[in-house]
């Protein structure tokens, strides 16, 4: 071994190592495609159960602002049927209308998608964002259910 190679070795090395560490560092597990796909599944159903709140349509429209837009927090139990247990509100939009909106679509006793075998807790933990769109008072599809085509 010459100097040179000597030399390039040894500037490699500490890279060599560092790389060989990140490659042997534990990656986050990612949870079974049958727990992604209930998630899409879940997201979905409560993306159908969306309402806009129709007060605040009708009181945008009668003073020509345009309908608010929030974002909220929904948080709700899940038991292994998928009946929601208990819901509320963790983050607020801020609004409280579209508060009510949000909570209304997890109201205990409603039926969501099943839970998959591999999240084996009798109970299950949910938090989703529930954002809402206002917009221009004269706009129609502000007072459409979110989530489906215009009238």
């Amino acid at each position: 071994m010459n100097r040179r190679t000597l030399i390039a070795s040894s500037l490699l090395l500490p890279f060599c190592l560092a790389a060989s560490a990140l490659a042997r560092q534990p990656q986050p597990p990612r949870p079974p495609r049958d727990v992604q796909a209930w998630r899409r599944q879940l997201m979905a159903a409560l993306q159908r159960r969306k309402r806009y709140p129709a007060a605040l349509t009708l009181a945008a429209k009668a003073s020509g602002q345009p309908s608010p837009s929030g974002k909220a927090e929904l948080g709700f139990t899940l038991d292994r049927e998928g009946r929601v247990l208990s819901a509320s509100i963790t983050r607020s939009s801020g609004i409280p209308e579209l508060d009510a909106a949000a909570l209304a679509m997890a109201r205990p006793g409603t039926l969501l998608p099943k839970p998959p075998a591999d999240l084996p807790d009798a109970a299950h933990e949910v938090r989703v964002p529930v954002v809402f769109v206002g917009g221009p008072a004269s706009n129609p599809a502000t007072a459409a259910p979110l989530g489906r085509g215009r009238p």
